[in-house]
């Protein structure tokens, strides 16, 4: 028996070994067992968005990655900032990890955005993956993290996962078609008025049906045709709307110049004061668009519309409509 005890250490050596292999594991920040990524919080260039709105998208990309990191990869987190491989392989040294990711969201003109990832090999030195990803604004930063995260797990480009899941029409689309319908009130002395009934302006329902060209965060161009069903005048209109702000709430102003025509005056088919109403037209409104980070948006519109010929026709009108993005 006393030969045998001596093929096993003694019970004071036992405890030796596992402390040093928990100190030895504690140090290792469980990179002995697994792969140990590194993530550094996202830096803004060329944007002003605030250090919290920075370090929530961080931790946003965080999760993402965290949900579906393959087993023995382990993500950490340090709000320390970079911006360079050598500052991501110096930080990855200290740290103990094998890759360092570097996030920014950058802009490029007041209309451009794009954010960008890049992957660094501690040892290697080197940028080993990079993708970027196109904005329109900085208002879907939640949908920009995961469409990064997604395309590290996939080793794809960012763009890519975002044309699978048609995440918004604002990243890809820049044209949509609109129609809407609405209700004009003719205000004027003579504005679209019947003989006989001087006292009141006409009244009638449109339905138009416009194409948005050219569409940025801040300004889209329309093109336009406004139907009147009951007076069957006719507008032909190029509005330029302008957005102050982004987001699923949009509010706008919109003008633009047009032209509008109608039938000719006789007894079977209109009775309006001045049969003339061909000319230049003009539109001037405001209204929200709503939805806009998605595929289809709901748009209100109130509008003024004057007719320059010789009874300067002029309407106001409510408008609702949908717009959206073909696939």
């Amino acid at each position: 028996m006393k030969n045998l005890s001596k093929l096993f250490p003694s019970r004071s050596n036992i405890l030796l070994i596992l402390i040093l292999l928990v100190m030895l594991l504690v140090l290792s920040d469980g990179s002995l067992w697994g792969e140990k990524i590194l993530v550094t919080r996202f830096t803004s260039l060329g944007v002003e968005i605030n250090e919290v709105k920075l370090e929530v998208a961080t931790k946003l990309f965080i999760g993402e990655l965290s949900r579906a990191v393959d087993p023995g990869v382990y993500i950490h987190d340090t709000f320390q900032e970079c911006v360079t491989v050598a500052c991501a392989v110096a930080i990855g040294v200290e740290e103990n990890a094998e890759k360092v990711m570097i996030g920014s969201i950058n802009r490029l003109d007041p209309s451009k955005y794009f954010a960008e990832l890049k992957v660094v090999d501690v040892e290697k030195g080197a940028v080993i993956y990079s993708t970027q990803y196109s904005m329109a604004s900085v208002d879907n930063i939640d949908v920009v993290m995961r469409i990064l995260a997604r395309a590290y797990l996939e080793k794809s480009q960012a763009e890519e996962i975002a044309e699978k899941e048609e995440v918004s029409w604002k990243k890809r689309a820049n044209s949509m078609p609109a129609i809407r319908v609405g209700y004009s009130y003719m205000v004027g002395d003579s504005s679209y008025q019947r003989e006989g009934e001087l006292e009141r302006p006409e009244r009638t329902f449109d339905i138009d049906i416009g194409y948005f060209y050219w569409m940025t965060n801040k300004i889209s161009i329309e093109f336009d045709v406004r139907f009147q069903l009951r007076n069957r005048g006719l507008q032909l209109l190029v509005p330029i709307y302008y957005f102050p702000s982004g987001g699923n709430f949009s509010p706008f102003v919109n003008v633009g110049p047009g032209f509008g025509f109608g039938p000719p005056k006789s007894s079977n088919v209109t009775d309006y004061i001045g049969s003339d109403r061909d000319g230049f037209c003009f539109i001037a409104g405001c209204g929200v668009l709503l939805f806009r980070d998605y595929n289809f948006n709901l748009i209100f519109n109130p509008r003024y519309t004057i007719i320059l010929n010789d009874h300067n026709d002029q309407g106001i009108g409510l408008v609702f409509g949908i717009t959206w993005a073909p696939k």
